[in-house]
């Protein structure tokens, strides 16, 4: 029979390899998660830097909207008659684009529980704000629609194709804007105009509500730049910058 010297040697052999295999286990773990989480951050800063990008587009693109509207209420508080620019203004002013942050990686990192990978609480939580603000900004990013039927109203189909085709306010939907109140029309797409625009100013309340219109694409211009602080924050912790001072 063994002495007990020797079974005890054994034993702590057999304790020793489960402890070896148990610490190269939990090593492997730890390296895999590690790498899953830099995966993880890659994505997000390649979303997060397309949202910058439409966010700073949107910024542009509304300020411009409510510039046109302001144009076009001064315009409707005058006696001038109108001409291709007021047309423009007024059609401009009417235009939306929707915005919708890139979730992907978030929704992967929230529905696989490996939110938990991300071990810098602030930014798990400025993360999870960014997305629940936007949430929430929905429907106030997207100015109310009763200017925009009515100015729509005024203008015929074919004139509103013409500027479609020749003056685009949004290139790809995406990416780019452009909102050309210089932009050139056919003899055949104003030859009504005066008329058309003076049914808009008919309108009872029109300047009331365009005045609102305004209001509500004022405070979008406001939202857009609050996410885009949020979008620019979380970048630059990804970066390993300093949070920038808003």
């Amino acid at each position: 029979m063994k002495n007990r010297g020797q079974l005890i040697g054994e034993f702590m052999l057999i304790v020793i390899g489960v402890l070896v295999a148990f610490m190269v286990e939990s090593w492997l773990q730890q390296r895999h998660d590690d790498d899953l989480r830099d995966e993880y951050l890659i994505r997000l800063t390649a979303d997060l830097e397309v949202d910058h990008h439409g966010l700073e587009n949107r910024i542009e693109f509304f300020a411009a909207i409510r510039d046109f509207g302001l144009e076009t209420l001064v315009w409707l508080k005058s006696s001038k008659s109108a001409d291709e620019k007021a047309m423009l203004a007024a059609y401009y002013a009417a235009e939306r684009w929707a915005f919708a942050p890139v979730d992907n990686t978030y929704q992967d990192l929230q529905n696989t529980g490996n939110i938990r990978l991300l071990d810098d609480l602030d930014f798990r939580m400025l993360l999870t704000a960014y997305h629940t603000n936007a949430i929430k900004m929905r429907d106030a990013w997207d100015p109310p629609v009763t200017y925009r039927k009515l100015v729509r109203g005024a203008i015929p189909p074919e004139v509103q194709l013409t500027i479609r085709e020749l003056c685009p306010t949004t290139i790809n939907h995406d990416t780019e804007i452009s909102l050309n109140a210089q932009c050139p029309l056919p003899k055949s797409a104003t030859e009504g105009l005066s008329g058309d625009m003076e049914s808009l100013r008919s309108i009872p309340g029109i300047v009331e509500i365009l005045s609102y219109h305004i209001t509500e694409v004022d405070v979008a211009v406001r939202l857009f730049q609050q996410q885009d602080d949020y979008a620019r924050d979380l970048l630059s912790r990804l970066n390993g910058e300093s949070p920038s001072t808003q």
